[in-house]
């Protein structure tokens, strides 16, 4: 049995709140922008594989070098979003989802390297843990500039 505040909520659709619904469903990428989103987020990984193994290879992974590829994935995260903005034609609601499949699929894959591929970011632990982790900082940041995309779009 449905209790009466779930039921009435649940049935009280009414024809003012259509437009609210369609408002959501708008928010959800297509099948083509889910691809996109998908692609964008394997590939900016894999990116970042290459650039840790070769920084890494190069000294830039050190821990008295290790602030400049930390400072420097914090303006990537804006460049990513325009980036999925415009390859998938988000609207600014959109651009959230986006992110979240496109990290969602990166964070599989780094999952999976991580286990069994760790040769992708370096061939020590010295070299694959920072690099690991400079990845996860990145990823973060994508995160919050699809937010402040997303709150500067809402004024």
């Amino acid at each position: 049995m449905i209790p009466a505040t779930l039921r009435s909520a649940s049935t009280s659709a009414s024809p003012a709140s259509a437009p609210a619904a369609r408002r959501t469903v708008r928010q959800l990428l297509s099948l083509p922008q889910t691809a996109i989103a998908i692609a964008i987020g394997l590939a900016l990984w894999f990116a970042g594989t290459q650039l840790v193994l070769q920084g890494g290879r190069r000294g830039w992974l050190n821990e008295d070098f290790l602030w400049v590829p930390y400072a420097l994935t914090i303006p990537s995260g804006w460049v990513t979003v325009w980036l999925m903005r415009w390859a998938a034609g988000l609207q600014p609601a959109q651009i959230l989802a986006a992110v979240t499949v496109g990290s969602a699929a990166a964070t599989l894959a780094d999952g999976v390297a991580l286990s069994w591929a760790r040769s992708l970011y370096g061939t020590t632990p010295e070299l694959v843990l920072p690099g690991a982790a400079l990845i996860l900082w990145g990823a973060g940041w994508v995160f919050v500039a699809a937010y402040l995309e997303l709150m500067r779009s809402a004024k």
